[in-house]
């Protein structure tokens, strides 16, 4: 047999926090669907840079020689590879030359003097600058110096 109470009689016990365990619950769901939901778009780009083109592997194979760190973000690696090669459109070949320069236990001093013989130490130098700068091209503050000084 069922009991019925009259709602004045029921009491619903709060944690301290003005909120009961079931509020505490679904918004804790709530927060874990979001999180989720956010993520995607994240993961997606993840898997498209582990299956990355041949040239952009290319491309972090000439970062980890000429920096000698072996552990590079492949994400970032793809993106500065996406806004170098379509600020230069002989950015693509020029990656294949710098490629064919890199042999098994090459040293960054090696590479640097072997591109500077084939005529590839300026863009060697973009390469390197986007890595330990985190710029492509010339900041502002280099264009203004560099249309302004006398």
């Amino acid at each position: 047999m069922k009991r019925h109470f009259a709602p004045e009689t029921v009491s619903v016990v709060k944690n301290g926090t003005g909120s009961t365990r079931r509020e505490f619950l679904l918004a804790t769901l709530g927060l874990t669907v979001t999180g989720a939901v956010a993520a995607l778009p994240g993961r997606a780009f993840a898997a498209s840079v582990i299956h990355a083109s041949d040239a952009v592997k290319q491309f972090v194979r000439i970062s980890q020689a000429i920096t000698e760190h072996k552990h590079l973000d492949v994400a970032l690696a793809a993106r500065f590879y996406e806004v170098l090669a379509q600020r230069d459109t002989q950015f693509v070949p020029r990656v294949a030359q710098l490629d064919a320069l890199i042999t098994s236990e090459i040293t960054a001093q090696d590479f640097l003097a072997k591109a500077s013989s084939a005529g590839l130490h300026d863009f060697l130098y973009q390469i390197v600058t986007a890595w330990y700068t985190g710029t492509v091209g010339m900041t502002i503050t280099a264009r203004w110096w560099l249309t302004n000084r006398r």
